[in-house]
């Protein structure tokens, strides 16, 4: 965290958040930590903190091929 003095007046940064139902559809076989039970239980407490923060939802959305390039190598994105 910076000393220095904030440019917003003082108050809080804005916090968005993100979570969609979609992502109880990744499945990634059994006795895996990735599973839908775990995303739902995940967002059910992303939901009620975010709510308790008063933070902004941010919607799905398509992601771009530049934005994935960002994370991932081209032949990746090639072979998927």
């Amino acid at each position: 965290m910076s000393n220095e003095p904030s440019s917003n007046g003082g108050q809080q940064p804005a916090i968005g958040w993100h979570y969609s139902k979609d992502y109880l559809r990744h499945d990634t076989g059994p006795g895996h930590v990735e599973n839908p039970h775990r995303y739902q239980v995940l967002g059910e407490d992303l939901t009620k903190t975010a709510k308790a923060l008063d933070a902004t939802f941010i919607p799905n959305r398509k992601v771009t091929r530049e934005e994935l390039l960002r994370c991932h190598p081209q032949e990746y994105l090639d072979l998927v």
